[in-house]
């Protein structure tokens, strides 16, 4: 597709414009980002490519158009619910994930933080589907 300059001085390859494909989004309460970013970490050292938001908008791009690309191209999401519980964005993007994925057959995958309640409450549209839990004591959830 080539190259193209703004001014001869910022250059863009337009092949950088395309949507990189992820192995998993991660849906997240903005208060729960530290635990999300460790995970992330964690993923990555493991060969999994995970989307996170903080790492992977461009500067410069529309935040939620970046978003929908995602959504419509990722490979399986993680819903993560900590003591935070569901912030306001991340049940707008579960609606779109829930959408999308029913259609192209994905992965939506809850999952409960360590720092979430005994009991934490889940959105009604994730409720029948298996979680990976961290408060699990017989189990490795990055395993």
């Amino acid at each position: 597709m080539g190259t193209f300059c703004v001014y001869n001085y910022l250059c863009v390859n337009a092949e950088d414009l395309k949507p990189e494909i992820f192995d998993v989004f991660l849906c997240h309460n903005s208060e729960d980002k530290l635990a999300v970013r460790e995970i992330a970490q964690k993923l990555s050292q493991q060969n999994i490519k995970p989307w996170l938001d903080e790492a992977d908008i461009r500067a410069g791009s529309f935040w939620h158009t970046t978003i929908g690309q995602q959504i419509e191209t990722v490979k399986s999401a993680a819903v993560f619910v900590g003591q935070h519980g569901v912030g306001p964005w991340q049940s707008r993007e579960i609606i779109a994930l829930l959408d999308q994925f029913d259609r192209r057959g994905c992965p939506v995958i809850p999952v409960i933080l360590a720092t979430a309640p005994p009991d934490p409450v889940l959105p009604w549209s994730l409720v029948g589907l298996h979680c990976v839990d961290f408060h699990a004591t017989d189990s490795l959830p990055l395993k």
